[in-house]
């Protein structure tokens, strides 16, 4: 059966609304909803209204759920026409299109508002999400297109929308059970009707969670009562519940080892290391690495570590290829994180008129736009509160310099 308190409902804006207009009411009544954008207009009475881009739908009693910046400087919407409204949950918004966010105040956001309010929903405990509305068609009229301010119809790439679709399924249904109201939908997500969600008769949710799946540890972890290591047990490798899989996937202290081979099998002679060959074939032709198909695993193991050494020295000691290129992913990772951030702190420099050498590197050009901005606040007798960022009080600043 379907426990409410376990469900979110999630509205869209699809044309399908307008085939269970009639039913909405009855759904809000006895579900937990949530509206993305302007379905609030329409339909008040839902529990929140969330949206990614700077709007302000009106809103009758729902809680807001937006990025924090809407509300906090003069120039978004929000801070101009409702700044002082009671019900907000603010939050850091990031794009990430890989796994969820456990960190409070902050949520994951890829291509639509539906995927932030996914990572939202489970942040907050629901176990299933029901799509309503939520189709990814392209130049389909919104519901409610005669009324609301966008009244343009979605216009994205065809590629953006297979990608959200695969997110829906393959992210955010690690973390949720996900279903699809809309019988017409080609989303690859379980279809529920809207007499099995007002008759609360569905059959296979809570089932699926107690299902055991096999994961392979990254980290410690305390399972079953006893503190448990990656290398005991079947080389790390347990048999758990969905629930308790997706919970330590979205935390990085594990994987699943479907595809994973179990080592139970002594070694063979010489102690000889059994290695992944499709893992390491894998990796292989990420990095265009040419290899004859009947390549052994020790040869092509070793034949990666050079590879990756050649590209990054850091990894000299490394003798496991896998983790060798998880390694060198991470660095890369990294270095275009800084080279961004990089950007940024140039950006802000130029906009705050600071004097700096071209090839300041990254560490002494923020400590040099940190110390310029704290003399900036001091002089305007801005407080910046604690463990303040660089971006927001620039933003600060500007705020305070056009006030004045």
């Amino acid at each position: 059966m379907l426990d409410t308190k376990d469900t979110l409902i999630l509205f869209g804006r699809s044309p399908f609304i307008n085939k269970i207009r009639d039913r909405i009411p009855e759904i809000i009544k006895k579900y937990t909803t949530m509206g993305c954008n302007y379905f609030c207009e329409s339909f008040p009475d839902v529990d929140y209204v969330i949206f990614y881009d700077d709007i302000c739908p009106k809103v009758k009693n729902s809680t807001i759920v937006t990025q924090y910046e809407y509300f906090k400087y003069k120039k978004h919407k929000c801070a101009q026409l409702i700044p002082d409204y009671p019900k907000k949950e603010l939050y850091m918004v990031v794009k990430n299109d890989y796994i969820f966010t456990s960190v409070p105040n902050a949520l994951y956001f890829h291509f639509h508002t539906p995927s932030m309010a996914l990572n939202w929903a489970w942040q907050k405990g629901f176990k299933n999400v029901v799509l309503a509305g939520i189709d990814l068609v392209n130049h389909t009229p919104h519901f409610d297109c005669k009324t609301a301010p966008d009244a343009d119809y979605p216009k994205w790439f065809d590629s953006d929308l297979v990608k959200a679709k695969r997110h829906i399924k393959e992210v955010a249904g690690r973390y949720l059970n996900i279903f699809q109201l809309n019988p017409d939908s080609d989303m690859e997500v379980e279809k529920i009707t809207i007499e099995e969600l007002l008759n609360n008769n569905l059959i296979k949710t809570k089932g699926e969670n107690m299902e055991k799946v096999k994961i392979k540890l990254k980290s410690a972890v305390i399972l079953a009562g006893k503190v448990a290591s990656p290398d005991d047990e079947q080389n790390g490798i347990y048999e758990v519940t969905k629930t308790v899989a997706n919970e330590l996937i979205a935390r990085n202290r594990a994987e699943l080892a479907t595809d994973i081979k179990e080592k139970n099998t002594p070694p063979a002679a010489g102690n000889d290391v059994v290695y992944d060959i499709e893992k390491l074939k894998e990796i292989a032709g990420k990095l265009e690495i040419k290899f004859n198909p009947n390549i052994g695993g020790k040869t092509l193991n070793q034949k990666i570590v050079d590879f990756l050494i050649e590209k990054d020295e850091n990894l000299a000691e490394q003798e496991d290829a896998i983790k060798a290129f998880e390694l060198y992913e991470a660095n890369q990772d990294n270095k275009q994180d800084e080279s961004e951030e990089y950007k940024e702190l140039v950006k802000i420099a130029a906009e705050a008129n600071i004097d700096f050498q071209e090839n300041t590197g990254y560490e002494d050009l923020k400590e040099q736009v940190t110390l310029n901005l704290e003399q900036y606040a001091s002089e305007l007798n801005l407080e910046l509160g604690e463990n303040w960022e660089i971006k927001d009080a620039w933003e600060k600043i500007k705020e305070k310099i056009q006030n004045d």
